[in-house]
């Protein structure tokens, strides 16, 4: 279902994956959607669905405060003044792949499905059972021979978060995407072996 047909009158999210890398944190970009009588109220510029010249549809950029252009000092947000090389980074995606992002979803969650079960037949521990998209926590005594393995064969261990939430103590972040194909999970298991 459409956010609008499930009752929503605004929509935000990160739109980082949608063509864009990950820039050791940023830039990036976000996403707002809000119903027609909020359009005028919303920061940033709005992208819309046209027609170019030959009747083809194209994306355009429908409304845009002009204040960001000629009152950057009074401007009530300058939030996409940086961003425009990313939002066209994100919009070429989307055209390009708008009509496989169903698939493309489904490929990460089953990546991620796959990466989960591995990791716990291998001593980790979910730490919740609620559903999760390509993103999930495990909790495991990691030994450093493992970290060690996976930097060697350039991948990356997973990200320790109890720094940033000690309640969360030898927890690690783990995200399968369609940049991830079956056999790179499975060297990344083979890191687990021996150690």
């Amino acid at each position: 279902k459409s956010p609008a047909s499930s009752g929503a009158d605004i929509v935000c999210g990160e739109a980082q994956s949608l063509g864009n890398y990950q820039a050791f944190g940023g830039p990036l970009l976000g996403f707002i959607s809000a119903r027609e009588k909020f359009m005028r109220k919303i920061p940033g510029r709005l992208a819309g669905k046209s027609l170019d010249a030959e009747g083809n549809e194209a994306l355009a950029l429908t409304l845009q405060a002009r204040e960001q252009h000629i009152r950057r000092e009074k401007a009530t947000s300058n939030i996409c003044s940086n961003e425009g090389l990313i939002a066209l980074r994100a919009a070429i995606y989307m055209s390009l792949m708008g009509p496989h992002l169903p698939a493309i979803g489904e490929y990460n969650h089953n990546a991620a499905s796959y990466l989960k079960k591995k990791l716990e037949l291998n001593g980790f521990k979910s730490v919740s059972d609620k559903p999760f998209f390509n993103e999930f926590v495990l909790k495991a005594d990691v030994p450093e021979a493992f970290v060690d393995k996976c930097r060697t064969k350039c991948l990356d261990p997973g990200i320790r978060i109890d720094r940033f939430y000690p309640e969360l103590e030898n927890c690690f972040l783990f995200c399968a995407t369609e940049t991830n194909s079956m056999a790179m999970i499975d060297a990344f298991i083979s890191c687990l072996q021996g150690v």
